[in-house]
């Protein structure tokens, strides 16, 4: 009866709504980062195109990252030689449809 409730603030971030939240806190500083950069090289542009690109840039930079943690956390698969084999296969698929393209 004399437990303290838990203080959200010390928690930490874990699991899939800790790297949600990770990646949403990425986002928010790289697109203030991209929008700083964006306003003092646009002189001509209006507001509009630098949050445009500043948003699109952020939102690239945060994919490109959580592709890489996913991947990373999931290079376990690759160990198997029959997994491997799948995976450059499939990554052979997917530079032909590029080079088609």
């Amino acid at each position: 009866m004399d437990e303290k409730p838990e203080n959200i603030w010390s928690r930490s971030w874990k699991g899939w709504r800790g790297l949600c939240l990770w990646l949403i806190a990425l986002f928010v500083l790289t697109f203030f980062v991209f929008y700083s950069l964006a306003s003092m090289s646009a002189k001509r542009n209006s507001l509009a195109d630098v949050v445009e690109f500043a948003s699109l840039a952020a939102l690239a930079s945060t994919l490109a990252v959580a592709l890489i943690i996913l991947f990373v956390y999931s290079v376990r698969w690759l160990c198997r030689w029959r997994n491997f084999k799948r995976f450059i296969f499939g990554l052979a698929c997917f530079i032909t449809v590029v080079a088609l393209f």
